[in-house]
């Protein structure tokens, strides 16, 4: 073990290591020397002190890069379980946080029961809460988990579970913050994610109207970009083709007027890739191709942050290609597709079963 980690531990020991490591940023330095080799030992300190994780910014990024860069998920898991006083604020935080991770990753299982073990931690901490404003921090960071886990619901096709927990978040979120907040047009987003995932586009485009309706009225132009990209395709499973381009090239617009971040960067690859769907359906397969190479190429920059999302690019890739003629490079991108979904997804889920089927169809033709 390094003198650092050593050394803080000491001070932990002796019950100065957490308000140290606030004034002068000890923690920081531990986690920088546990990049160079020590990743498994940090990680139960963190758990251990997590409350200066989350009051400390640079510390909380250096920690999420050492996380995705270096640890397994599942050695993070067995730590987790390992760690006692469970029902703290800080240890749901720490749950919610890695349930995001997860969600990024394109696990989506383990993010599931990520975010319901912070939820039932929150929920045995609001009985005991008698100041009105934490009490109130944990309700959000409950039904921020109650958003997610119907997030996941609706991508893994169980629409009655995602509505559920959609429709409790959404009249909770109501009640804090008024019918037209920027947390109700989020839920009604999630919320209009699940009808397109199980074919009623109808409700789908009537959900994504409301949440548009209100990031219009707020002037939320990050969100409105986001509801705009996930409309167009439901205007295109509607038909309605002229309305799926003008949504996406209005989600583009907006997006491009951004400050350059990584997460504007992987927002417009989404839409470049919404916009390549359209285009083929269009049958302007040369457009298509570039605009989902455009999208790959961006999400492949960030290959570590969404691995499913990076799949979704090569299938959809596939499909102009092979709709294009180009047998052997659909092959290759189709193979692509399956490979990730197939690390990442339960054997059921419908969109590895679509990868399998798109490269059964492509070599037939072959």
């Amino acid at each position: 073990m390094s003198g650092i980690i050593r050394k803080f531990i000491e001070l932990a020991d002796s019950g100065n290591g957490v308000n140290l490591l606030v004034s002068d940023g000890f923690c920081y330095e531990v986690l920088r020397d546990a990049s160079e080799g020590y990743s498994l030992d940090i990680l139960l300190i963190i758990l251990l002190f997590s409350s200066v994780m989350w009051t400390c910014p640079k510390l909380r990024v250096l920690f999420i890069r050492i996380f995705i860069d270096e640890l397994s998920y599942y050695n993070f898991l067995v730590y987790l379980d390992d760690v006692k006083d469970t029902s703290s604020i800080y240890q749901a935080y720490n749950q919610y946080r890695i349930g995001v991770l997860l969600r990024q990753k394109g696990q989506s299982i383990e993010a599931l029961k990520m975010f319901d073990h912070a939820r039932c931690s929150i929920k045995d901490l609001l009985s005991e809460r008698t100041h009105e404003h934490h009490k109130n921090e944990d309700e959000l960071l409950y039904y921020a988990c109650q958003m997610n886990m119907a997030s996941i619901f609706g991508f893994e096709g169980q629409l009655s579970q995602s509505l559920y927990n959609c429709n409790q978040a959404i009249s909770k979120l109501k009640h804090y913050f008024g019918e037209e907040s920027l947390h109700v047009a989020r839920a009604l987003n999630t919320c209009a994610q699940s009808f397109k995932v199980s074919n009623d586009y109808t409700s789908s485009l009537r959900y994504y109207e409301k949440a548009m309706h209100i990031c219009e009225k707020l002037n939320e132009k990050a969100d409105e970009a986001k509801v705009l990209s996930n409309m167009s395709l439901v205007y295109l499973k509607l038909g309605n083709l002229e309305a799926a381009l003008k949504s996406i090239e209005k989600s583009l617009h907006l997006k491009q007027s951004f400050e350059p971040s990584d997460s504007n960067e992987l927002s417009m690859a989404i839409s470049l890739n919404n916009k390549g769907i359209i285009l083929c359906a269009k049958g302007e397969l040369e457009k298509s191709i570039l605009c989902h190479r455009l999208s790959l190429a961006i999400k492949e920059k960030h290959s570590q942050k969404n691995q499913f999302s990076i799949s979704q690019s090569y299938y959809d890739l596939a499909s102009a290609q092979l709709k294009a003629g180009q047998t052997e490079e659909a092959a290759e991108s189709a193979k692509n597709a399956l490979e990730i979904r197939r690390t990442l997804l339960k054997p059921s889920n419908y969109l590895l079963r679509a990868s399998e089927n798109l490269v059964a169809s492509i070599t037939i033709r072959k």
